[in-house]
């Protein structure tokens, strides 16, 4: 399993549901207004950070305008965490 890199209110967003809607990187760069993914694998990428809430929520209103649904195609990591932790995710295969 391939993990990737994601950080405190950033968006994680699987790779299938980005080609059944056929929306490619540059597309969704220019949605989320970011020049490139923080980090992505074949199943996953990760934009980030978003710096704050009504960042996120924008970002939110972007990507389900384009088609995407919140937690089935993406979701927004988020909380309180410290300096010290990094954090990286991967796509369940079970």
């Amino acid at each position: 399993m391939n993990f990737i890199n994601i950080v405190e209110c950033g968006i994680v967003i699987r790779r299938q549901a980005l080609l059944s809607k056929f929306i490619d990187i540059d597309r969704l760069s220019a949605v989320l207004e970011f020049d490139a993914p923080l980090d992505m694998s074949a199943d996953l990428i990760s934009f980030g950070p978003c710096f704050g809430g009504e960042a996120t929520d924008e970002l939110t209103r972007r990507l389900e305008a384009v088609g995407l649904q919140y937690v089935d195609d993406f979701f927004v990591f988020s909380g309180e965490f410290p300096m010290w932790c990094k954090f990286k995710v991967g796509i369940n295969t079970d």
